[in-house]
């Protein structure tokens, strides 16, 4: 196990496997480093730690504090990224920066992503939005012409969605992993 001084909070230690310590003199009254007993779980799902700076309490995630650590402070627009997407697991082989959408790919491979019917949001199922797919294809073979607006609201009507909906599905820009 590695430890080593949090950036930027002088009093504090993190190991790699997301133990944060205190080092503070008045806190510990000159015993050796001592974990933070203020950590907690965040409705999340992810391990945050409150402690002091300037005699101020600071709330920090605890994968955030491991690759500014560890790795290197947060690029612009990246998000930490637990790979095998479980939030509890906070050990430093597991972490990585990454974008949003890297983040989201991570989820794909143990079912854990909101695509879909999986989405709070989604008024459709994986099948409805094959069969409007299906039908918009077929239509738009047999008006063989750009603007499908009629076919595309008939469907839009037939699955309780706007045309818009109809459109996107079939385009490809939503349930584009469909097959």
């Amino acid at each position: 196990m590695k430890i080593k001084p949090i950036p930027n909070f002088p009093d504090y230690l993190i190991s790699d496997t997301g133990i944060v310590y205190s080092i503070a003199p008045r806190a510990n009254r000159g015993r050796p480093a001592k974990p933070i007993i203020k950590s907690q779980w965040m409705r999340s799902g992810y391990k945050a730690v409150s402690f002091q700076l300037n005699g101020k309490e600071c709330k920090r995630y605890v994968h955030n504090l491991l690759l500014e650590t560890f790795v290197r402070p947060r690029p612009k627009g990246y998000q930490c990224r637990h790979l095998d997407s479980n939030p509890l697991n906070n050990n430093l082989s597991n972490l990585a920066w990454g974008t949003r959408s890297e983040n989201q790919m991570d989820r794909l491979p143990i079912g854990r992503d909101n695509r879909g019917s999986k989405h709070g949001m989604s008024k459709l199922t994986e099948d409805q939005a094959k069969e409007i797919k299906k039908l918009g294809i077929s239509a738009n073979k047999k008006v063989r012409k750009i603007d499908n607006g009629g076919d595309y609201k008939r469907i839009a009507k037939k699955f309780h969605v706007s045309k818009s909906t109809v459109e996107s599905i079939i385009l490809g820009r939503t349930w584009g992993w469909l097959k």
